[in-house]
């Protein structure tokens, strides 16, 4: 596809989450400047750990986002069947089909994601602090969250609307690619990976995506990362 060859690609800068002042943000960077943050999330690394998930949720049974065949999380669900499984059980299938990964092209495997409500780890997640420049955007909980999926696996470039993302990543790595708004217009993105230069996110780190920006995820490994949507006032987007 001749629109994917030339795209350079998005590489935010990294700033220090310490350092970085809730006015500073609010007319320096939001809305319009993904940034890197690190630091500022250190109980969220120790605390969403994928063995705490796995005691917290036990038996808990969540829509398993698997694809046979490709590398891809689609959205259509007739090629991206959603079954209820426990956490464990999502564990053993993750890593048992990520070996495969390594043996064969990754297109040959099955891969798995799942997505689970910061509500339904709320004895993980009541008492998370979120870093000080957010202080004057309003955090949106009920839509937010923690997706864990297994290495190798792609989301296809995707936009998340109008509000205010941030991923809180937590264990392992994935690489990311960033385009500015307007890139999905009259394009069909679920079976074609955008073609750009990317940058890895590490563990301790913050990606702020602004809304409407187009992005893909891609695990390098197994990665578990917190999903913050923040808006700019109670009743607004």
């Amino acid at each position: 596809m001749p629109h994917v060859m030339k795209l350079p690609g998005i590489t935010p800068r990294r700033l220090d989450a310490n350092s970085v002042t809730p006015d500073y943000f609010m007319k320096e960077i939001l809305g319009h400047t993904p940034t890197i943050f690190t630091g500022g999330i250190e109980d969220w690394v120790e605390r969403i750990t994928v063995d705490n998930l796995a005691k917290h949720l036990s038996n808990m049974e969540y829509p398993v986002h698997t694809n046979v065949g490709e590398n891809w999380i689609l959205s259509d669900p007739k090629r991206n069947p959603t079954p209820a499984s426990p956490f464990q059980t999502f564990l053993d299938r993750a890593f048992t089909s990520g070996e495969c990964a390594d043996r064969n092209p990754p297109h040959n495997c099955t891969f798995y994601g799942i997505r689970m409500s910061l509500y339904n780890i709320s004895e993980l997640s009541h008492n998370l602090k979120l870093p000080h420049f957010l202080s004057k955007l309003h955090w949106m909980r009920e839509r937010s969250g923690v997706w864990a999926a297994q290495k190798h696996l792609r989301v296809p470039p995707h936009v998340d609307g109008y509000s205010h993302r941030f991923m809180a990543h937590v264990s392992g790595v994935k690489r990311v690619v960033l385009l500015p708004p307007g890139y999905l217009e009259d394009k069909n993105t679920d079976l074609h990976p955008i073609v750009a230069k990317g940058f890895l996110l590490h563990p301790g780190e913050i990606l702020y995506i602004p809304p409407c920006w187009t992005h893909q995820i891609y695990y390098v490994n197994f990665a578990v990362t917190g999903i913050i949507r923040m808006t700019v006032a109670p009743d607004q987007w």
